[in-house]
């Protein structure tokens, strides 16, 4: 980086015609990161490059795959800009939805860490048969099961007042009625007095 804060890249050898590996993975400074991939993808392009395949073990914006009130879609808007950058094709690991392929304009592997994590237990945790999976959210109890059954472990699932996702999307803008329209959907209060309703 510069003086100014803007990111550079070399490549010190020539790469014209030879097929390219980019490993670059979501870290704390994970803007930096997504441009620092975006123009050494873009300088691999133009210096005539066969073929530019990203690794991305954490792809960056993952989980910000669904449209939220007054708001977009970062996961898509990644997807396109490490497309225009010249990439051709995605490796990455453990999407949080299986859906964010589809933003691609590209062949996509989604490969799985799950079998390494279990091993690693097995092999690395003296304890482990006393150790129990725990779902952090509802939505998570599929995949801690697959855990707990390869594991033969029991599992928890932690529950929590906060809404679901399901409830989040009724906030996206698609559901806002256009002005006007809630006060004519209000239906009038009764004047409980007449009616001897208590509340």
């Amino acid at each position: 980086g510069s003086t100014c804060q803007e990111t550079r890249v070399e490549i010190g050898v020539s790469v014209r015609g030879k097929s390219v590996f980019l490993l670059q993975t979501g870290s704390r400074d994970v803007n930096n990161s997504v441009m620092e991939l975006l123009i050494l993808s873009y300088a691999c392009k133009t210096s005539c490059a066969s073929r530019i395949i990203a690794v991305i073990p954490y792809l960056p914006y993952a989980k910000q795959s669904k449209m939220r009130k007054r708001s977009s879609i970062p996961a898509k808007l990644v997807a396109k800009l490490l497309g225009k950058a010249g990439v051709q094709h995605l490796i990455t690991m453990d999407l949080h939805t299986k859906e964010i392929q589809g933003f691609f304009d590209m062949p996509v592997d989604n490969l799985r860490a799950s079998s390494f994590i279990v091993q690693y237990i097995q092999e690395e945790i003296p304890d482990f048969r006393n150790s129990v999976i725990v779902a952090r959210r509802p939505d998570a109890t599929k995949r801690a099961t697959s855990f707990a059954e390869r594991l033969r472990l029991n599992i928890a699932v932690v529950h929590s007042d906060d809404r679901g996702e399901s409830e989040i999307d009724m906030e996206d803008g698609r559901y806002s009625p256009p002005p006007g329209a809630e006060a004519e959907r209000t239906p009038r209060k009764r004047d409980k007095s007449l009616t001897g309703l208590s509340l």
